[in-house]
């Protein structure tokens, strides 16, 4: 969280900073009939297209990672103006869960 809350506000306007959702209601979100073009061509679906897709899904699983106990406390804060769960960046966090050994890690566990 930025350290003052009027850094908070500035990047919660800006769209930086947002409620925290799954993964599927991110991909959900990228079907909005946006602007998407990629070699000359229009993008109908990021979700769907061949090129697009897997990144779609990586992005949507990070979203997810925040529903995970195992990173919640670290990928999510309450906001200090609504008092609902928001979203962080993560990075370190996500740079460890998606690490191979981690990853590899948890799949022994499951």
């Amino acid at each position: 969280m930025p350290e003052s809350p009027s850094l908070w506000i500035q990047a919660r306007e800006r769209g930086l900073i947002m409620a925290v959702r799954t993964g599927a209601q991110f991909l959900k979100g990228l079907q909005d009939n946006r602007e998407v073009w990629l070699e000359g061509e229009r993008v109908e679906d990021v979700t769907t297209h061949p090129k697009l897709s897997r990144m779609a899904q990586t992005l949507a699983s990070v979203y997810d990672l925040q529903h995970d106990a195992k990173y919640h406390q670290d990928m999510v804060f309450k906001s200090p103006s609504s008092g609902e769960p928001v979203g962080t960046c993560g990075i370190g966090v996500v740079d460890k869960a998606l690490d191979p050994q981690s990853m590899a890690q948890t799949d022994r566990e499951q």
